[in-house]
């Protein structure tokens, strides 16, 4: 550069430093030319009084959370916002990211002053120890830098914890990509934990898998399986002896009587319930002297005693599926409808955070650290917690669409008859010619062969009945099919009989 030249200095960062080399010659002095270099330091000054900075740690290795810090200023105690990271990795991967270029960002050890310089959204490894550490975060952008406190927590992982009776450790405490899910608060675990590393222990009462003559023992809700969910492993513990059906004593409310081996014939479970009667019980024996109406209506009461089977077989089988959806959420620790769970703040199960890549790029996920799909909502900087309408109040067939598709996606819960879910509970319609000994036989499904003619009320029940005699119920993963099929044909030559159309 010669004299009177310019040169730009490009001031990228908050602090540049430019080398000068200069040479001086004058011949009245001297023949020799003198080098010497002289270094510059240029402060870009920048308003960094509203700066905004993020700190954290690579997922997989710890993580940062914001907090109000109480720290030594001048002398004096102050309250500031700084970070309390936690990580069980020697040189963790700290990443900051601030929304002013030209600012720098620096961390130092408060004990030892080694300093690392972290640069916009470049990973930078720090050395720690195993020991507790507070470190000064500086960001530079005028003549005085602004400070946030930063405390480092080397801390215990999960598997450490021994969760308290009736819990067990996460399945998800060895999911690698999140570190927040494994890591206690402090180097040693305590009860605090718990609630991101432990889960309820499941109840026997899931248990499905009893072997070949057991049944789960009674009681079952109140015992626990060995783990979150229960295996195979658990029978022993969940399993027991059945109750016979010579101890059932319900028959009588169905019109119906024990059969002759009830001894022999085991209930479902410990002990034989409601749900046992089909198992337990027969219709009793139609006396072929009594008269044919006394015979149409016994057959109406069995066609009533059938449609309250197929009623409670899908009641069990709509409890089945929504007790294995509460359980999940139990298991992941976040449900549909947003509450204080995750460590006393906000979030709601939302599977759009497994998604690649997740919703609203991913803020709220892993809220708390108990799994992907729970999102933090409602306060922050998170997004507003999603209408979530009650699924175990008040009548299905009052509800909207909306409010029924929601219901059915998250709980698997279904209203028998509504338009909305149609394509859900599907109704067989009669057919004539699948009835057996069709074409004017008289055959009523399973009954005996009666010359049938209209019977007033009692033909009326059954004709009412028999409209939902057959269904179908499918959700998800889960599909059951409970059917028997039930037809009725009945004297054409009579007035008052009800032909298919109406029982369709």
């Amino acid at each position: 550069v010669n004299i009177n030249d310019t040169e730009v200095v490009e001031l990228v960062h908050s602090r540049t430093t430019v080398d000068f080399q200069c040479q001086y010659s004058d011949a009245t002095w001297t023949s020799v030319i003198q080098d010497k270099t002289y270094s510059v330091r240029f402060l870009h000054h920048t308003d960094v009084s509203d700066l905004t900075v993020a700190l954290r740690i690579s997922q997989e290795q710890g993580y940062c959370a914001m907090r109000q810090m109480d720290r030594e200023v001048d002398g004096k105690s102050v309250m500031q916002n700084g970070w309390i990271c936690r990580t069980n990795v020697d040189r963790p991967l700290f990443i900051a990211t601030y929304d002013n270029i030209h600012v720098d960002i620096a961390v130092q050890n408060d004990k030892t002053k080694v300093s690392y310089r972290l640069p916009m959204g470049v990973p930078a490894a720090l050395g720690i120890t195993h020991e507790r550490s507070q470190w000064t975060m500086k960001a530079f952008g005028g003549s005085s830098p602004i400070t946030f406190p930063v405390e480092v927590i080397f801390a215990a992982a999960c598997e450490t914890l021994r969760c308290s009776p009736g819990l067990v450790q996460r399945p998800t405490l060895h999911n690698t990509q999140a570190a927040q899910a494994r890591l206690c608060f402090e180097e040693e675990c305590s009860r605090n934990d718990e609630a991101h590393c432990c889960t309820q222990a499941a109840k026997c009462s899931t248990f499905s898998s009893c072997p070949a003559g057991k049944a789960l023992i009674l009681h079952s809700s109140d015992v626990v399986c060995n783990g979150a969910y229960c295996t195979e492993a658990d029978a022993e513990v969940c399993c027991g002896a059945p109750a016979m059906c010579s101890a059932f004593g319900g028959c009588s409310a169905d019109g119906k009587v024990l059969k002759k081996d009830a001894k022999q014939i085991a209930c479902s479970g410990a002990e034989c319930t409601a749900e046992d009667v089909d198992v337990c019980c027969m219709v009793a024996p139609v006396n072929p002297n009594t008269s044919t109406e006394a015979a149409a209506r016994a057959a109406a009461e069995r066609a009533a005693a059938h449609l309250a089977f197929l009623r409670r077989q899908a009641a069990k089988l709509r409890r089945a599926l929504v007790s294995k959806r509460i359980d999940h959420y139990q298991f992941v620790g976040c449900s549909p409808h947003p509450n204080a769970n995750c460590s006393g703040q906000t979030c709601y199960f939302d599977e759009s955070c497994l998604q690649s890549p997740p919703r609203l790029g991913g803020i709220g996920c892993w809220a708390a650290g108990l799994d992907q799909s729970c999102r933090f909502c409602g306060f922050g900087l998170y997004p507003d917690c999603p209408h979530a309408p009650k699924c175990f109040e008040g009548d299905c067939h009052t509800w909207t669409s909306d409010h029924l598709n929601y219901c059915q996606k998250y709980y698997d819960l279904q209203c028998l008859g509504h338009v909305a879910l149609s394509n859900e509970v599907m109704f067989r319609k009669y057919d004539a010619s699948l009835a057996p000994g069709a074409a004017g036989s008289g055959a009523i499904g399973i009954f005996p062969r009666l010359p049938l003619v209209a019977v007033g009320a009692a033909c009326a029940l059954a004709v009412a009945g028999i409209a939902a005699a057959t269904f179908a119920v499918r959700s998800g993963r889960h599909s059951s099919v409970q059917h028997r099929d039930f037809l009725v044909a009945l004297a054409a030559e009579d007035p008052n009989t009800r032909g298919a159309d109406d029982i369709e």
